[in-house]
């Protein structure tokens, strides 16, 4: 019998990416990684699970900078 887990130490179950500088290149993970694309992003390149963790990935907004 599995465990179930105790509340408040829940397993994210997708891995978030999200846009890391200006130049649209780097995406840092919620799993602790930092991936760069030579051209466009996660999505356009097919990303569908994380090179890390393995879990599926969800593009989350990058938080705006002010300029």
């Amino acid at each position: 019998m599995t465990p179930r887990p105790q509340a408040g130490k829940r397993k994210a179950r997708t891995c978030a990416w999200t846009l890391d500088d200006e130049d649209g290149s780097v995406w840092r993970t919620s799993c602790g990684r930092l991936w760069e694309f030579t051209t466009d992003g996660p999505k356009e390149n097919g990303m569908k699970f994380c090179m890390e963790c393995g879990k599926p990935v969800t593009i989350t907004e990058s938080p705006r900078k002010p300029r």
